[in-house]
């Protein structure tokens, strides 16, 4: 497939003469079925993001995390567009309050919805679109099967998403993320494609991640070599599923360890070799002793009392490190550190996978990672948006590494935070969406200067 793609994207660049923009629907190497992912040849998408023929790149909204109790996640590397000059075009497609006599759009009620009004649906919208423009890409609504936005209420909703799309293009922003989750795609070649395989490092991870209390981005491990990546400001690196390193990827991975960034290992890292598997790899990827745990229970239960299913296979402990934070039934290791004598930062190994939320924000948080909200309700931002959703209502406590305003976009309020935080009410299943004006000014309405 991936081969098909290139080939008639060069035909379409050759009798275009180089005036169209060229683009396609792929990439879909998380929130879905490692068979997906491999057979539909999803798996090779770094020979598309380096094909100069190929200059946009469309997916549809994770389908696995739309209800309004989950966080929205996208289904691709959202962040290796960038770095080849790729635009990116997330697919807004869910079901609305509109459809519920749709028998089409009941079908999709295992993962959408279902929404009950209007403010579900605007909610759910807010949180995509949200979630989408800090990363500085751009979204469309597919009416998949005609109605789903035939109400001017709803529509009044959009062109308000707009309006604020319009806002965002006109702001200078930058990224401003300190973890980064780095997929490899040649270990997907050694799993199994069975339709029962078990795939919760990548396709499962993202809910948890948006919980942690600070941004992510996610790349590739190919990614690690480009010249537009700029690994200054991250601090926490996660590699969910790095099975079979290259040697020229061990020496990048030893590179991050001299420069003090702090190393995730999920599963079974470095455990294939060239000759079959391998434990000496897996310590020299990790810094970690690992071993086979297989006979040490199906969970995996931490000091905080947090309980972690055991769905992946081979399973590992770790030998020695410095502190335990999460153990098998039988004591032996599932979540360890150990700390380095030559530089800063720390190496960590979790047999589970996926990583619960807890977890990584105490380890983004030992990595020095700011944290932008007290509570695990899902986060996204960049260096001029800050976008929060909250299933539950309450207040949270919104922070800022510098003084700052957050104006919220829909309704106006201001808040003045920065390191101490500021408190912001939320309603039950509300999303809120802020501008961001840097500098400490009083909350008068100074933030509208900048737009």
């Amino acid at each position: 497939m991936t081969d098909c793609i290139r080939y008639f994207a060069a035909i379409a660049k050759r009798h275009t003469h180089g005036t169209k923009l060229v683009g396609a629907f792929t990439g879909y190497i998380h929130g879905m079925a490692l068979p997906g992912v491999v057979r539909s040849s999803y798996n090779e998408f770094s020979t598309i993001l380096r094909d100069p023929n190929i200059d946009c790149i469309f997916c549809p909204a994770s389908y696995r995390f739309r209800k309004l109790a989950d966080t929205s996640a996208f289904r691709v590397p959202v962040d290796s567009y960038a770095l080849y000059n790729k635009l990116y075009f997330h697919e807004i497609d869910s079901t609305t309050h509109l459809t519920h006599d749709h028998p089409v759009a009941r079908l999709h009620s295992k993962h959408d919805g279902p929404f009950a009004d209007l403010r579900d649906t605007a909610a759910y919208f807010r949180r995509e679109v949200g979630m989408t423009l800090a990363k500085g890409q751009g979204y469309w609504w597919f009416d998949m099967f005609a109605g789903w936005y035939d109400e001017p209420q709803t529509m009044n909703e959009l062109e308000r998403l707009r309006l604020l799309s319009e806002t965002m293009l006109r702001l200078p922003t930058r990224p401003i993320s300190e973890v980064c989750l780095v997929t490899d795609l040649e270990s997907n070649y050694y799993l199994g494609t069975d339709p029962d395989t078990p795939y919760p490092m990548a396709e499962e991870q993202a809910p948890d991640l948006n919980r942690m209390g600070c941004p992510w981005d996610s790349i590739l491990t190919d990614d690690l070599f480009s010249e537009a990546f700029d690994e200054k400001c991250i601090k926490l690196f996660i590699f969910p599923n790095l099975f079979k390193p290259t040697e020229r990827l061990l020496a990048k991975i030893q590179a991050l360890r001299r420069a003090g960034k702090s190393l995730l290992f999920t599963h079974a890292p470095g455990y294939i070799a060239a000759d079959g598997f391998s434990l000496d790899g897996m310590r020299h990827l990790t810094g970690l002793t690992l071993a086979r745990a297989d006979d040490s229970g199906d969970e995996i239960i931490g000091d905080d009392g947090i309980r972690r299913p055991m769905t992946v296979t081979p399973r590992f402990w770790a030998v020695d490190s410095d502190e335990i934070w999460a153990r098998y039934s039988d004591g032996r290791a599932a979540l360890a550190l150990r700390g380095r004598q030559e530089s800063t930062g720390f190496d960590a190994f979790c047999a589970a996978a996926p990583v619960p939320a807890a977890w990584l924000r105490h380890l983004a948080e030992r990595a020095g990672c700011f944290r932008y909200i007290d509570t695990a309700d899902p986060l996204y931002a960049n260096s001029r948006l800050l976008t929060v959703f909250c299933h539950e209502p309450g207040t949270r406590r919104l922070f800022w590494p510098q003084p700052a305003q957050l104006m919220d976009f829909f309704s106006g309020d201001v808040f003045q935070t920065g390191p101490e935080g500021a408190a912001v009410p939320f309603g039950a299943d509300e999303t809120r969406i802020f501008l961001v004006e840097p500098g400490p000014a009083a909350a008068t309405g100074r933030i509208l200067t900048s737009w």
